[in-house]
C-alpha cells in the first residue's frame, strides 16, 4: 500500500522461527494485533533509576528557560549520554532484535511526558504516515517511566489497524492536541486496547497500528519514552536529517542512505538547542 507520495506504507508480517526473547506466540501477536504488551523486563530499583536520570534531563531542559515543555525532548538520542544509554539498554534491544534482526540503528525518541492535569489529548494517528521513510518498516518501544493506569491516560491501540493501510483523517478539532491531525471514524476499528503498564514495563508496536491518548485529568504524571528502531537494510529515509539523528544500536555501521549515523557516545546531556523529529514536525504529509 502506497500513500498520494508513493512511500510504501504496507505492513510486512514478522518471519523468526527462533526467537530468543519474544516466544512465537508474541510475534504471531504482533502480526495479527500490531503491537506486543506488556514487556516486563526492568526490576523496581531499575525503573527508578530510570525515572531519576529521566527527571534530571527534564530539570535541565527548565533551565534554559526557552518556552520549551514537557514535549519537548524530541529525538535527542543523538546528543544525550542519558538517553543515548536507555536507547541502547540490552534489556530492550534483546526483544527488538527478534522483531527486526541483529542491525538495528534508532533513528528517533521522543517523552511523552503528561503532567497532571494536562488537558493535551494525542488523537489516534498512524506513526509511519507522518515520517518520511519508505517502507514503513520501524519498531517502536513504549517504555513507561511512571506507573501508567487508566487514570493517567495510557496509550491506546487499535487492534489489527496496522495491516489497513493510511486510514481517512482530518485536522484534529480537539482543543490543543499534539498532533495535529486524527484518524475519522473510530467507532468502526473496534473496541481499543487501553497499554496500562507499570513503571519500566514497555510495548513493542508497528508503525502503522493506530493509536492515541486522552488528556490526563488526573493528580499523577503519565511519562512514557518512545524509541524508534528499524533495521537500515530495510528502510531508507526520504530526508537526510532523519540519519543525522540516528544512532547505531547493533550491529554493523550502516552505509549509503543511513551512512551519517552516529556511532560515537556523547560525553554529556546537551539539550541546548531545540531539535525536533523531521516526521512529526512536517505534519502536511499526514
Amino acid at each position: 500500500m502506497t500513500n498520494k507520495d508513493n512511500r510504501d506504507l504496507s505492513f510486512l508480517p514478522i518471519i523468526n522461527h527462533s526467537p530468543n526473547f519474544l516466544s512465537k506466540k508474541d510475534i504471531e501477536k504482533y502480526n495479527t494485533d500490531g503491537f506486543i504488551s506488556p514487556i516486563n523486563a526492568f526490576s523496581n530499583k531499575e525503573a527508578e533509576d530510570i525515572r531519576k536520570k529521566v527527571d534530571g534531563l527534564f530539570d535541565k531542559l527548565k533551565s534554559y528557560e526557552d518556552g520549551r515543555d514537557s514535549y519537548s525532548l524530541d529525538s535527542y538520542q543523538h546528543k544525550s549520554k542519558t538517553i543515548w544509554e536507555i536507547v541502547n539498554t540490552p534489556k530492550i534491544l534483546n526483544y527488538v532484535q527478534d522483531l527486526i534482526g541483529p542491525n538495528i540503528i534508532c533513528w528517533a525518541s521522543h517523552f511523552f511526558n503528561k503532567m497532571p492535569n494536562d488537558n493535551r489529548p494525542v488523537p489516534y494517528h498512524q506513526d509511519a504516515v507522518y515520517w518520511l521513510l519508505s517502507p514503513a518498516r520501524t519498531v517502536t518501544v513504549w517504555l513507561a517511566i511512571d506507573d501508567t493506569n487508566l487514570e493517567n491516560a495510557p496509550m491506546e491501540f487499535l487492534p489489527g489497524s496496522h495491516k489497513l493501510g493510511p486510514l481517512a483523517w482530518k485536522d484534529s478539532d480537539k482543543s490543543n492536541p499534539v498532533l495535529p491531525k486524527e484518524i475519522i471514524n473510530l467507532e468502526k476499528f473496534g473496541e481499543s486496547y487501553k497499554n496500562v503498564l507499570k513503571a519500566g514495563d514497555f510495548s513493542l508496536h508497528a508503525d502503522m497500528l493506530a493509536h492515541g491518548s486522552l488528556p490526563n485529568t488526573s493528580d499523577k504524571r503519565r511519562c512514557g519514552l518512545t524509541i524508534r528502531y528499524c533495521d537500515p537494510d530495510s528502510t531508507k529515509p526520504l530526508n537526510l536529517e532523519y540519519a543525522q539523528k540516528a544512532i547505531l544500536c547493533r550491529g554493523k555501521k550502516p552505509l549509503g542512505h543511513w551512512d551519517a549515523c552516529n556511532i560515537e557516545k556523547p560525553k554529556e546531556d546537551d539539550l541546548s538547542i531545540v531539535i525536533g523529529n523531521p516526521g512529526f514536525n512536517n505534519s502536511k504529509i499526514h
